[in-house]
Protein backbone atom coordinates (compact mmCIF):
# COMPACT_ATOMS: atom_id res chain seq x y z
CA UNK A 1 0.00 0.00 0.00
CA UNK A 2 1.09 3.57 -0.63
CA UNK A 3 -0.20 6.31 1.69
CA UNK A 4 -0.88 9.70 0.10
CA UNK A 5 -2.40 12.73 1.77
CA UNK A 6 -4.15 15.92 0.75
CA UNK A 7 -1.97 19.06 0.47
CA UNK A 8 -3.51 20.57 3.62
CA UNK A 9 -2.46 17.53 5.64
CA UNK A 10 1.24 17.60 4.68
CA UNK A 11 2.42 19.53 7.76
CA UNK A 12 0.48 17.24 10.09
CA UNK A 13 1.85 14.21 8.23
CA UNK A 14 5.38 15.58 8.56
CA UNK A 15 4.95 15.90 12.32
CA UNK A 16 3.70 12.33 12.54
CA UNK A 17 6.63 11.00 10.51
CA UNK A 18 9.15 12.59 12.87
CA UNK A 19 8.02 10.19 15.58
CA UNK A 20 6.94 7.15 13.54
CA UNK A 21 8.92 4.48 11.70
CA UNK A 22 9.04 4.46 7.90
CA UNK A 23 7.25 1.11 7.70
CA UNK A 24 3.84 0.62 9.31
CA UNK A 25 1.20 -2.08 8.99
CA UNK A 26 -2.39 -1.82 7.84
CA UNK A 27 -4.59 -4.86 8.58
CA UNK A 28 -1.39 -6.83 8.92
CA UNK A 29 0.03 -5.67 5.56
CA UNK A 30 3.19 -3.53 5.35
CA UNK A 31 2.56 0.09 4.41
CA UNK A 32 5.27 2.27 2.88
CA UNK A 33 5.13 5.83 4.18
CA UNK A 34 6.53 8.39 1.79
CA UNK A 35 8.19 11.52 3.15
CA UNK A 36 6.31 14.78 2.48
CA UNK A 37 9.29 16.16 0.55
CA UNK A 38 8.68 13.48 -2.10
CA UNK A 39 5.12 14.60 -2.88
CA UNK A 40 3.94 16.85 -5.68
CA UNK A 41 0.46 17.92 -6.77
CA UNK A 42 -0.79 16.08 -9.85
CA UNK A 43 -4.27 16.75 -11.25
CA UNK A 44 -5.08 18.19 -7.83
CA UNK A 45 -4.04 14.95 -6.09
CA UNK A 46 -0.83 14.50 -4.13
CA UNK A 47 1.45 11.96 -5.82
CA UNK A 48 4.82 10.36 -5.08
CA UNK A 49 7.02 10.62 -8.19
CA UNK A 50 9.77 8.32 -6.94
CA UNK A 51 7.41 5.41 -6.30
CA UNK A 52 4.20 5.74 -8.28
CA UNK A 53 5.63 4.69 -11.66
CA UNK A 54 7.06 1.40 -10.41
CA UNK A 55 4.03 0.61 -8.25
CA UNK A 56 1.56 1.41 -11.01
CA UNK A 57 3.35 -0.72 -13.63
CA UNK A 58 3.87 -3.63 -11.25
CA UNK A 59 0.14 -3.66 -10.56
CA UNK A 60 -0.76 -3.29 -14.24
CA UNK A 61 1.55 -6.16 -15.21
CA UNK A 62 0.02 -8.37 -12.53
CA UNK A 63 -3.56 -7.61 -13.55
CA UNK A 64 -2.73 -7.72 -17.26
CA UNK A 65 -1.24 -11.21 -17.06
CA UNK A 66 -4.19 -12.40 -14.98
CA UNK A 67 -6.47 -11.27 -17.80
CA UNK A 68 -4.27 -12.94 -20.43
CA UNK A 69 -4.36 -16.31 -18.66
CA UNK A 70 -8.07 -15.96 -17.99
CA UNK A 71 -8.91 -15.59 -21.70
CA UNK A 72 -6.07 -17.41 -23.42
CA UNK A 73 -4.41 -19.71 -20.95
CA UNK A 74 -0.95 -21.03 -21.68
CA UNK A 75 -1.73 -23.11 -24.79
CA UNK A 76 -3.97 -20.94 -26.97
CA UNK A 77 -1.44 -20.07 -29.65
CA UNK A 78 -1.24 -20.34 -33.42
CA UNK A 79 0.59 -23.68 -33.31
CA UNK A 80 -2.21 -25.14 -31.22
CA UNK A 81 -4.71 -24.06 -33.88
CA UNK A 82 -6.12 -20.93 -32.21
CA UNK A 83 -6.42 -18.15 -34.76
CA UNK A 84 -4.29 -15.08 -33.98
CA UNK A 85 -7.06 -13.03 -35.60
CA UNK A 86 -9.45 -14.19 -32.87
CA UNK A 87 -6.87 -13.62 -30.17
CA UNK A 88 -6.30 -10.14 -31.61
CA UNK A 89 -9.87 -9.17 -30.76
CA UNK A 90 -9.52 -10.54 -27.22
CA UNK A 91 -6.24 -8.69 -26.72
CA UNK A 92 -7.63 -5.35 -27.91
CA UNK A 93 -10.91 -5.64 -25.98
CA UNK A 94 -9.68 -7.10 -22.69
CA UNK A 95 -5.93 -7.60 -22.28
CA UNK A 96 -4.61 -4.28 -23.57
CA UNK A 97 -7.06 -2.10 -21.56
CA UNK A 98 -6.07 -4.02 -18.43
CA UNK A 99 -2.36 -3.46 -19.09
CA UNK A 100 -2.65 0.31 -19.57
CA UNK A 101 -5.65 1.19 -17.35
CA UNK A 102 -4.94 4.36 -15.39
CA UNK A 103 -1.43 4.87 -16.81
CA UNK A 104 -2.72 7.81 -18.86
CA UNK A 105 -3.18 9.91 -15.70
CA UNK A 106 0.35 9.66 -14.29
CA UNK A 107 3.95 10.03 -15.38
CA UNK A 108 5.55 6.65 -16.06
CA UNK A 109 9.34 6.64 -16.38
CA UNK A 110 10.93 5.14 -19.48
CA UNK A 111 12.25 2.06 -17.68
CA UNK A 112 8.81 1.12 -16.38
CA UNK A 113 7.18 1.86 -19.73
CA UNK A 114 9.69 -0.48 -21.32
CA UNK A 115 8.81 -3.23 -18.82
CA UNK A 116 5.15 -2.84 -19.74
CA UNK A 117 5.91 -2.94 -23.47
CA UNK A 118 8.16 -5.99 -23.20
CA UNK A 119 5.47 -7.97 -21.38
CA UNK A 120 2.75 -6.88 -23.80
CA UNK A 121 4.97 -7.76 -26.75
CA UNK A 122 5.56 -11.19 -25.21
CA UNK A 123 1.79 -11.77 -25.21
CA UNK A 124 1.57 -10.78 -28.88
CA UNK A 125 4.45 -13.10 -29.75
CA UNK A 126 3.00 -16.04 -27.87
CA UNK A 127 -0.44 -15.94 -29.49
CA UNK A 128 1.27 -15.93 -32.90
CA UNK A 129 3.72 -18.70 -31.96
CA UNK A 130 6.66 -16.54 -33.01
CA UNK A 131 10.13 -17.21 -31.56
CA UNK A 132 11.95 -14.56 -29.54
CA UNK A 133 14.27 -13.87 -32.48
CA UNK A 134 11.49 -12.29 -34.56
CA UNK A 135 12.22 -8.63 -35.26
CA UNK A 136 10.28 -6.40 -32.86
CA UNK A 137 8.38 -4.27 -35.44
CA UNK A 138 7.15 -7.42 -37.20
CA UNK A 139 5.42 -8.63 -34.01
CA UNK A 140 3.02 -5.68 -34.15
CA UNK A 141 2.62 -5.62 -37.94
CA UNK A 142 1.82 -9.33 -38.33
CA UNK A 143 -1.02 -9.07 -35.80
CA UNK A 144 -2.10 -5.58 -36.80
CA UNK A 145 -1.89 -3.88 -33.39
CA UNK A 146 -0.27 -0.75 -31.98
CA UNK A 147 2.39 -0.91 -29.24
CA UNK A 148 1.02 -0.50 -25.72
CA UNK A 149 2.75 2.87 -25.34
CA UNK A 150 0.96 4.12 -28.46
CA UNK A 151 -2.40 3.02 -27.05
CA UNK A 152 -1.51 4.79 -23.79
CA UNK A 153 -0.80 7.97 -25.76
CA UNK A 154 -4.25 7.73 -27.36
CA UNK A 155 -5.75 7.52 -23.86
CA UNK A 156 -3.76 10.56 -22.71
CA UNK A 157 -5.01 12.56 -25.67
CA UNK A 158 -8.56 11.31 -25.17
CA UNK A 159 -8.44 12.45 -21.53
CA UNK A 160 -7.28 15.88 -22.69
CA UNK A 161 -10.30 16.11 -24.99
CA UNK A 162 -12.65 15.15 -22.16
CA UNK A 163 -11.14 17.72 -19.78
CA UNK A 164 -11.51 20.41 -22.45
CA UNK A 165 -15.23 19.56 -22.66
CA UNK A 166 -15.85 19.84 -18.89
CA UNK A 167 -18.92 21.99 -18.08
CA UNK A 168 -17.97 25.51 -16.96
CA UNK A 169 -19.27 24.91 -13.44
CA UNK A 170 -17.02 21.84 -13.04
CA UNK A 171 -13.79 23.33 -14.31
CA UNK A 172 -11.52 22.91 -11.30
CA UNK A 173 -9.34 20.27 -12.96
CA UNK A 174 -9.30 22.18 -16.25
CA UNK A 175 -8.29 25.36 -14.42
CA UNK A 176 -5.41 23.62 -12.67
CA UNK A 177 -4.10 22.20 -15.93
CA UNK A 178 -4.53 25.48 -17.81
CA UNK A 179 -2.63 27.33 -15.09
CA UNK A 180 0.20 24.78 -15.20
CA UNK A 181 0.36 25.03 -18.98
CA UNK A 182 0.84 28.79 -18.78
CA UNK A 183 3.45 28.63 -15.99
CA UNK A 184 5.53 25.59 -16.90
CA UNK A 185 7.15 24.13 -20.01
CA UNK A 186 7.08 20.64 -21.52
CA UNK A 187 9.31 19.25 -18.75
CA UNK A 188 6.81 19.94 -15.95
CA UNK A 189 6.36 16.66 -13.99
CA UNK A 190 2.59 16.99 -13.73
CA UNK A 191 -0.11 15.73 -16.09
CA UNK A 192 -0.08 18.96 -18.10
CA UNK A 193 3.57 18.31 -18.96
CA UNK A 194 2.70 14.75 -19.96
CA UNK A 195 -0.11 15.97 -22.22
CA UNK A 196 2.17 18.59 -23.79
CA UNK A 197 4.90 16.01 -24.51
CA UNK A 198 2.37 13.69 -26.10
CA UNK A 199 0.83 16.32 -28.39
CA UNK A 200 4.30 17.51 -29.39
CA UNK A 201 5.38 13.97 -30.32
CA UNK A 202 2.52 13.58 -32.78
CA UNK A 203 2.41 17.16 -34.07
CA UNK A 204 -1.02 17.86 -32.57
CA UNK A 205 -2.36 21.13 -31.15
CA UNK A 206 -0.79 22.23 -27.87
CA UNK A 207 -2.98 21.29 -24.86
CA UNK A 208 -3.46 24.97 -24.01
CA UNK A 209 -4.98 25.58 -27.45
CA UNK A 210 -7.19 22.52 -27.04
CA UNK A 211 -8.50 23.86 -23.72
CA UNK A 212 -9.15 27.29 -25.18
CA UNK A 213 -10.81 25.96 -28.35
CA UNK A 214 -12.12 22.50 -27.47
CA UNK A 215 -13.11 19.93 -30.07
CA UNK A 216 -16.05 17.67 -29.60
CA UNK A 217 -14.47 14.94 -27.48
CA UNK A 218 -15.40 12.08 -29.86
CA UNK A 219 -14.01 13.92 -32.89
CA UNK A 220 -10.85 14.86 -31.04
CA UNK A 221 -10.27 11.25 -29.98
CA UNK A 222 -10.87 9.95 -33.52
CA UNK A 223 -8.48 12.57 -34.93
CA UNK A 224 -5.82 11.66 -32.35
CA UNK A 225 -6.20 7.94 -32.96
CA UNK A 226 -5.73 8.39 -36.72
CA UNK A 227 -2.69 10.61 -36.14
CA UNK A 228 -1.07 8.26 -33.63
CA UNK A 229 -1.74 5.22 -35.82
CA UNK A 230 -0.26 6.92 -38.90
CA UNK A 231 2.82 7.87 -36.90
CA UNK A 232 3.42 4.33 -35.66
CA UNK A 233 2.75 2.74 -39.05
CA UNK A 234 5.53 4.91 -40.43
CA UNK A 235 7.86 4.11 -37.52
CA UNK A 236 7.28 0.35 -37.75
CA UNK A 237 7.63 0.29 -41.54
CA UNK A 238 10.90 2.21 -41.39
CA UNK A 239 12.22 -0.05 -38.63
CA UNK A 240 11.66 -3.10 -40.85
CA UNK A 241 13.56 -1.79 -43.87
CA UNK A 242 17.19 -2.39 -42.78
CA UNK A 243 16.56 -5.81 -41.22
CA UNK A 244 18.00 -8.62 -43.32
CA UNK A 245 15.70 -11.27 -41.83
CA UNK A 246 12.68 -9.38 -43.21
CA UNK A 247 13.79 -9.36 -46.85
CA UNK A 248 10.58 -11.22 -47.83
CA UNK A 249 8.34 -9.35 -45.39
CA UNK A 250 6.48 -6.70 -47.36
CA UNK A 251 5.10 -3.99 -45.07
CA UNK A 252 3.48 -1.75 -47.67
CA UNK A 253 -0.03 -3.18 -47.18
CA UNK A 254 0.15 -3.71 -43.41
CA UNK A 255 -1.78 -0.84 -41.81
CA UNK A 256 -2.45 -2.10 -38.25
CA UNK A 257 -6.10 -2.82 -39.00
CA UNK A 258 -6.01 -6.61 -39.16
CA UNK A 259 -3.64 -9.56 -38.98
CA UNK A 260 -1.28 -10.39 -41.85
CA UNK A 261 -3.09 -11.64 -45.00
CA UNK A 262 -1.47 -15.06 -44.60
CA UNK A 263 -3.09 -15.27 -41.16
CA UNK A 264 -6.38 -13.86 -42.39
CA UNK A 265 -6.53 -16.40 -45.22
CA UNK A 266 -6.36 -19.20 -42.67
CA UNK A 267 -9.57 -17.86 -41.09
CA UNK A 268 -10.69 -19.80 -37.99
CA UNK A 269 -9.76 -23.27 -39.21
CA UNK A 270 -7.40 -24.83 -36.66
CA UNK A 271 -5.40 -26.89 -39.18
CA UNK A 272 -4.99 -23.92 -41.51
CA UNK A 273 -3.97 -21.72 -38.59
CA UNK A 274 -1.26 -24.15 -37.53
CA UNK A 275 0.11 -24.53 -41.04
CA UNK A 276 0.06 -20.77 -41.66
CA UNK A 277 2.52 -20.44 -38.78
CA UNK A 278 5.23 -22.23 -40.76
CA UNK A 279 4.62 -19.86 -43.67
CA UNK A 280 5.05 -16.90 -41.30
CA UNK A 281 8.32 -18.32 -39.95
CA UNK A 282 9.69 -18.47 -43.48
CA UNK A 283 8.41 -14.99 -44.35
CA UNK A 284 9.96 -13.52 -41.19
CA UNK A 285 13.29 -15.29 -41.70
CA UNK A 286 13.13 -17.28 -38.45
CA UNK A 287 12.64 -20.81 -39.78
CA UNK A 288 15.42 -23.01 -38.37
CA UNK A 289 17.48 -23.69 -41.47
CA UNK A 290 21.10 -24.73 -41.08
CA UNK A 291 22.24 -21.24 -42.05
CA UNK A 292 20.14 -19.55 -39.35
CA UNK A 293 21.14 -22.03 -36.64
CA UNK A 294 24.79 -21.49 -37.55
CA UNK A 295 24.42 -17.70 -37.30
CA UNK A 296 22.76 -18.11 -33.90
CA UNK A 297 25.59 -20.33 -32.71
CA UNK A 298 23.31 -23.35 -32.32
CA UNK A 299 24.96 -25.39 -35.10
CA UNK A 300 28.60 -25.89 -36.01
CA UNK A 301 27.93 -25.62 -39.73
CA UNK A 302 25.45 -24.03 -42.13
CA UNK A 303 25.43 -27.13 -44.35
CA UNK A 304 22.24 -29.04 -45.12
CA UNK A 305 21.91 -32.07 -42.87
CA UNK A 306 20.05 -33.97 -45.59
CA UNK A 307 22.02 -33.49 -48.81
CA UNK A 308 25.21 -31.93 -47.37
CA UNK A 309 24.86 -28.80 -49.53
CA UNK A 310 27.22 -26.06 -48.39
CA UNK A 311 24.48 -23.67 -47.23
CA UNK A 312 21.05 -24.69 -45.97
CA UNK A 313 19.07 -21.46 -46.44
CA UNK A 314 15.38 -20.89 -47.16
CA UNK A 315 15.91 -21.10 -50.92
CA UNK A 316 17.79 -24.39 -50.59
CA UNK A 317 15.17 -25.86 -48.27
CA UNK A 318 12.11 -24.82 -50.30
CA UNK A 319 13.43 -24.93 -53.88
CA UNK A 320 16.63 -26.98 -54.17
CA UNK A 321 17.14 -29.80 -51.65
CA UNK A 322 16.94 -33.04 -53.70
CA UNK A 323 15.62 -35.11 -50.80
CA UNK A 324 12.44 -32.99 -50.82
CA UNK A 325 12.05 -33.10 -54.60
CA UNK A 326 8.85 -35.18 -54.71
CA UNK A 327 6.85 -32.82 -52.49
CA UNK A 328 8.14 -29.80 -54.39
CA UNK A 329 7.27 -31.15 -57.83
CA UNK A 330 3.76 -32.08 -56.79
CA UNK A 331 3.19 -28.61 -55.36
CA UNK A 332 4.51 -26.82 -58.46
CA UNK A 333 2.15 -28.79 -60.68
CA UNK A 334 -0.81 -27.77 -58.53
CA UNK A 335 0.45 -24.20 -58.52
CA UNK A 336 0.46 -24.12 -62.32
CA UNK A 337 -3.14 -25.36 -62.31
CA UNK A 338 -4.08 -22.21 -60.40
CA UNK A 339 -2.09 -19.96 -62.74
CA UNK A 340 -0.41 -21.08 -65.97
CA UNK A 341 1.75 -17.95 -65.81
CA UNK A 342 3.75 -19.40 -62.93
CA UNK A 343 6.16 -21.13 -65.30
CA UNK A 344 7.43 -17.70 -66.46
CA UNK A 345 8.64 -16.91 -62.95
CA UNK A 346 9.93 -20.30 -61.83
CA UNK A 347 13.52 -20.13 -60.70
CA UNK A 348 15.51 -20.53 -57.51
CA UNK A 349 15.33 -16.96 -56.23
CA UNK A 350 13.89 -15.10 -53.26
CA UNK A 351 11.35 -13.52 -55.61
CA UNK A 352 9.88 -16.88 -56.58
CA UNK A 353 9.98 -18.04 -52.96
CA UNK A 354 7.86 -14.99 -52.11
CA UNK A 355 5.38 -16.02 -54.82
CA UNK A 356 4.98 -19.29 -52.95
CA UNK A 357 4.78 -17.91 -49.43
CA UNK A 358 2.66 -14.81 -50.04
CA UNK A 359 1.08 -15.04 -53.51
CA UNK A 360 -0.71 -11.69 -53.21
CA UNK A 361 2.20 -9.67 -51.89
CA UNK A 362 2.56 -6.32 -53.72
CA UNK A 363 6.12 -7.41 -54.52
CA UNK A 364 4.82 -10.33 -56.58
CA UNK A 365 4.44 -9.28 -60.25
CA UNK A 366 0.98 -7.82 -60.82
CA UNK A 367 0.42 -10.03 -63.84
CA UNK A 368 0.88 -13.11 -61.67
CA UNK A 369 -1.20 -11.75 -58.79
CA UNK A 370 -4.10 -11.09 -61.14
CA UNK A 371 -3.88 -14.53 -62.72
CA UNK A 372 -4.62 -16.70 -59.65
CA UNK A 373 -7.92 -18.53 -60.14
CA UNK A 374 -8.74 -18.55 -56.41
CA UNK A 375 -7.23 -16.55 -53.57
CA UNK A 376 -8.25 -19.09 -50.95
CA UNK A 377 -6.94 -22.03 -52.97
CA UNK A 378 -3.50 -20.54 -53.59
CA UNK A 379 -3.09 -19.59 -49.94
CA UNK A 380 -4.21 -23.09 -48.92
CA UNK A 381 -1.73 -24.62 -51.36
CA UNK A 382 1.03 -22.45 -49.89
CA UNK A 383 0.21 -23.53 -46.33
CA UNK A 384 0.00 -27.20 -47.23
CA UNK A 385 3.27 -27.08 -49.15
CA UNK A 386 5.24 -25.40 -46.36
CA UNK A 387 3.84 -27.79 -43.77
CA UNK A 388 4.57 -30.87 -45.90
CA UNK A 389 8.14 -29.70 -46.52
CA UNK A 390 8.67 -28.98 -42.82
CA UNK A 391 7.21 -32.32 -41.76
CA UNK A 392 9.33 -34.38 -44.14
CA UNK A 393 12.50 -32.43 -43.40
CA UNK A 394 11.98 -32.89 -39.66
CA UNK A 395 11.33 -36.62 -40.09
CA UNK A 396 14.45 -37.11 -42.22
CA UNK A 397 16.66 -35.19 -39.78
CA UNK A 398 15.30 -37.23 -36.87
CA UNK A 399 16.09 -40.45 -38.74
CA UNK A 400 19.70 -39.31 -39.16
CA UNK A 401 20.13 -38.63 -35.47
Amino acid sequence: LLISVKPGKLNKMAAILENEPDVLTFYGEPVTVIKPSEFYVHLGVVQAPTEQSKLAINYRLSKGMEMVYLHQGSTKSALSGISPSSNRNIILCYDLPTFIYGTDTIHINLLDLDRLEVKYRSVLRNVQSLPSSVATPAIYLTLGVLPAIAERDIEILGLLGQIAQCPRDLQSVSDIIEENLTKFDIHFPGWSGLARKTTALYGLDDPYEVLQNPWRSDRWRLHCKKTVTSYWIRVLHEACQPLSTLDLFDTSRLQLESAHPVREAARLDSISTTRATYVMWLLLGVYNTGERLSIMGKASTAACLLCKAEVDCRIHFMLLCPLLHDIREDFLRKMMDLSPLVYKYMDTSLEFLLCILDPFSPRVPKQLRDSWKSKQEIYKLSRDFCFAMHKKRTKLIESLT
